[in-house]
This record gives structure tokens, C-alpha cells and sequence, in this order.
């Protein structure tokens, strides 16, 4: 009987949320609003008039499957170490619709000074920190977002070379002798090949003279006083760098001139000594 109004009601039970929705409709013939996200679901159909039981009608389960996430991502090389972070490492992952997409990155490798790097990390800004400087690194991603299947199945390789070192020496092919080493300060100017690096931190350097080796510029030149021929053999490394020498560097010491001051050897020997006398003499080389 039309005039009776029967009453449909929907009850829907659903995982994985946790939580039950209920809804009464006017017609059988819609399903609630809002089953559209990936889960398991569990449909109870009732049916009520007035002057009637309420009857079930029908109940069954189905399940709204997770959508496919799609990522990949090739190899990284050709970096080089430029003391900031790498534009060039970045990706997209695709799936239904535009969902908010997390990254989590597992990064594994070695530094080219041999330090371990072992650092999970999350999103793309967080990796681009972690990938600064030079190594060879292993990158896991897994991607998750609503809805989709979580995709852990994506690594990649990361690989940057150290930056280069130049040397811009400012010693004089030859110092006259003065009985004090020549003064290091400003001598040996070095410079990083890498874009962002102004100051090439930390170097440790090595400078050979006469066959002894030292780690300070003063004190190999602590050992060029005396009037000579010598060279300086000098090496540098740096973290993120290529080392570089051995450089050989020539330069000479020269002889003083003496000088003798007749009044004052006069005055030393005795102006009243018969028989002496003195005339002016340069003596070089030698000579001295």
C-alpha cells in the first residue's frame, strides 16, 4: 500500500578508521554519501512502515580498494659539490585525483672522506640537507598518501664529486738575506672551485723543505734563513675536495751585502796604533 511510506535505513560499518556511519534514506535505490574512501565496508539495509515490523532486508560486506601510487626515480650523477643544497634532486608521485603525498627517504653511503651516513629523513626539502656533501649514497623513498597503497619499492643512487682546490702562491723568486725567515702571512691563497664555498674550511696542508715535512707554513720557512737556492714542495686536502699536490716551488735566498765602517774599526783598534792605516772595502759573497 503506496499510503504506507515504508522507510529505508542503511546502517554502514567500516574499516580501517575505526568508526560506524549511519544514514537513513528516502529510497533504497542511493547509498550513503562519503563511501568513497579505500576500506573494508559492511551494508545493513532495513526496511520500517508504520504498523509494520521492521525488517532486514539484506546486509553484506564489500571492500573499496586502495589506488596505486606511481613513482620512480633514475640514478643521480654528474653532481659536484657546490656547498648548498641540489635543485636537481627532487620527484613526483602520481595517483587518483591530487592527493597530499608523503616521502620518507632512508639514505645509506659514504662520504668521499670516508664518513658513514645512515639518516632517515622526511620530504624532499629534508633530503636535499642531507645530500650536500660529496659521496656516493643509496636513497630508499617510500610514498604514502589517503587512499593509496603505500609504494616502498623505489631507490636510487646519489652521487657527487668533490669540488677542486686552487693555489695562488705569493712568494718572490729571490728575498735578500736577513737573518729572519720570510714573513707566511697572506703567501698562499687558496681557493674552492665550488660555487657557494668562499672559505675552504679546515684544510690541512704540508710543505717539505730540505727533506723535513711540516703542517705550518712558519715554521718550513723557519727552515729558509740563510742565503741559498731552496724549494718549497707544498700538498693540500680539504673535506669535499680533491687533495692536491705535491707543487714544487723554487725560490732564493741572497747574499748580503758587508760593509766596513773605517771610523768605528778605527775606534776599535786605536786611533794611535802606528803603521795602520785603512781604505774602505765591499766585500761579497764569499768574500765575507
Amino acid at each position: 500500500n503506496p499510503q504506507m511510506n515504508p522507510k529505508w535505513s542503511i546502517t554502514v560499518h567500516f574499516t580501517p578508521y575505526g568508526s560506524e556511519t549511519e544514514q537513513t534514506l528516502e529510497s533504497y535505490t542511493s547509498l550513503p554519501i562519503g563511501l568513497k574512501d579505500a576500506g573494508e565496508y559492511r551494508i545493513v539495509y532495513t526496511v520500517s512502515a508504520d504498523y509494520h515490523v521492521t525488517e532486514t532486508l539484506q546486509e553484506f560486506d564489500f571492500t573499496i580498494m586502495p589506488a596505486d601510487i606511481e613513482f620512480s626515480m633514475s640514478d643521480i650523477d654528474g653532481l659536484t659539490y657546490t656547498g648548498n643544497t641540489f635543485s636537481e634532486i627532487r620527484g613526483a608521485a602520481h595517483g587518483v585525483g591530487s592527493p597530499e603525498f608523503t616521502y620518507v627517504f632512508t639514505v645509506t653511503g659514504t662520504e668521499t672522506d670516508d664518513t658513514a651516513v645512515s639518516e632517515t629523513v622526511t620530504g624532499w626539502t629534508d633530503l636535499k640537507n642531507v645530500l650536500i656533501d660529496a659521496g656516493s649514497y643509496e636513497v630508499l623513498c617510500t610514498v604514502s598518501a589517503p587512499n593509496h597503497a603505500t609504494n616502498s619499492s623505489v631507490s636510487f643512487h646519489v652521487t657527487i664529486a668533490n669540488a677542486k682546490m686552487s693555489v695562488s702562491p705569493n712568494l718572490q723568486e729571490s728575498y735578500p738575506y736577513s737573518g729572519a725567515p720570510i714573513v707566511s702571512d697572506g703567501l698562499f691563497a687558496l681557493k674552492s672551485s665550488a660555487e657557494h664555498v668562499t672559505t675552504v674550511q679546515n684544510p690541512a696542508w704540508t710543505f717539505e723543505v730540505k727533506g723535513t715535512s711540516y703542517n705550518d707554513l712558519g715554521m718550513a720557512l723557519g727552515d729558509i734563513i740563510n742565503a741559498g737556492e731552496y724549494t718549497i714542495t707544498y700538498s693540500v686536502s680539504a673535506k669535499n675536495h680533491d687533495p692536491l699536490g705535491p707543487v714544487e716551488i723554487k725560490l732564493e735566498i741572497t747574499k748580503a751585502i758587508l760593509e766596513f765602517d773605517e771610523d768605528r774599526l778605527a775606534q776599535h783598534i786605536g786611533s794611535g796604533t802606528p803603521g795602520i792605516d785603512f781604505d774602505s772595502k765591499i766585500i761579497y759573497g764569499d768574500d765575507a
